[in-house]
């Protein structure tokens, strides 16, 4: 037998982890069950994509055959593997085993991972309650899970109107969507003026943030009122703007205009097309199944008739007049 040697006590710092997430994981070539579990184990290694781990006993071993096939990873040991003799043609070394993993990952012990660049994995979420309906498919590998998403939205306080957003480990696409940055911002904002709401969010994105560093929010209160306020949050990465937001907040005042549109009458999230945002965890339904590119599929939009509770020149009045003349205090922003 081939001593291996681990580059665990030499590299410390490497991670490899673990996870169990706790849905049901299909692997299919083409129409063809390869293996189904409830307790596959997501392998996240660092600069590697993700890998799926079934247990041995739950993968249809009738479709496949051993080969002479041998491969070493200086930390988590020697892998052998099968080819998938139930096709033709065959699909040579397409599953690997770990038969006696390194210590530092011994939870991939009698289990088993397919190249998902060759066959198909399915990831099956079963919400509570009795509804069939209620199930999401997502495609493997996920992005990551609804426990992913909070993490990175809930900034932490780091100092005097600064808080930090994490990093985070997939770099697939090292590149930070703008809604993260938004809604970052979101929280930021509510954390320093905890006692209002944030209404109202907007931002633009002068250069790109990467997902392998944290971020920087500054937050600069620019008008603080007892009804409404108003922050600017700066998001910077490596000293250098990412982007920057203008929030508004109140307290709960009614709305002065309402431009909003009735909404529709659609069916309900049962009847709804799901949409795999590659997200576990996380359900998104789409009336229609209407998320697409097509600018032109859904017409062009429509514009609900204005209604404000005063009139325009008695707005004009009383920003002319003053805060007190609008009823508010002299404390309050608009």
């Amino acid at each position: 037998m081939v001593q291996i040697e681990s580059a665990w006590p030499k590299y410390p710092d490497y991670e490899i982890n673990l996870r169990h997430d706790g849905v049901v994981a299909r692997a299919w070539y083409g129409d063809l069950l390869l293996a189904e579990s409830k307790n596959a184990v997501r392998l996240e290694e660092t600069k590697h994509v993700d890998r799926l781990y079934f247990p041995v006993e739950d993968v249809h071993w009738e479709h496949f055959t051993p080969t002479e096939n041998f491969t070493v990873c200086p930390f988590k040991g020697a892998a052998t593997y099968w080819s998938l003799t139930a096709v033709d043609p065959v699909e040579k070394d397409i599953v690997w085993t770990y038969t006696t993993p390194f210590d530092e990952v011994g939870g991939i012990k009698d289990h088993v991972a397919f190249y998902q660049e060759r066959v198909r994995i399915e990831l099956e979420d079963i919400w509570p309650g009795d509804d069939p309906t209620a199930v999401t498919t997502n495609r493997f590998p996920a992005w990551g899970d609804a426990s992913d998403l909070l993490r990175l939205i809930d900034v932490q306080p780091a100092g005097d109107g600064h808080f930090v957003g994490p990093a985070y480990r997939d770099t697939t696409r090292n590149v930070v969507e703008g809604g993260q940055m938004l809604a970052q911002g979101i929280v930021a904002a509510a954390k320093t003026l905890p006692r209002q709401r944030v209404t109202h969010a907007s931002m633009y994105f002068p250069k790109a943030a990467a997902f392998d560093a944290p971020l920087d929010l500054a937050v600069d209160v620019l008008r603080e009122g007892r009804t409404f306020s108003t922050v600017e949050v700066r998001v910077n990465q490596d000293d250098k703007l990412r982007s920057v937001g203008l929030y508004l907040l109140d307290a709960g005042a009614p709305d002065v205009i309402d431009g909003r549109v009735a909404m529709p009458d659609v069916a309900g999230p049962a009847d709804s097309e799901p949409y795999d945002m590659k997200v576990t965890g996380r359900d998104l339904r789409i009336v229609n199944g209407d998320y697409r590119p097509d600018p032109d599929h859904l017409g062009p939009p429509e514009h609900g008739r204005l209604v404000a509770s005063y009139t325009v020149q008695a707005m004009i009045r009383d920003f002319v007049q003053g805060p007190e003349a609008m009823g508010h205090d002299s404390s309050t922003a608009m």
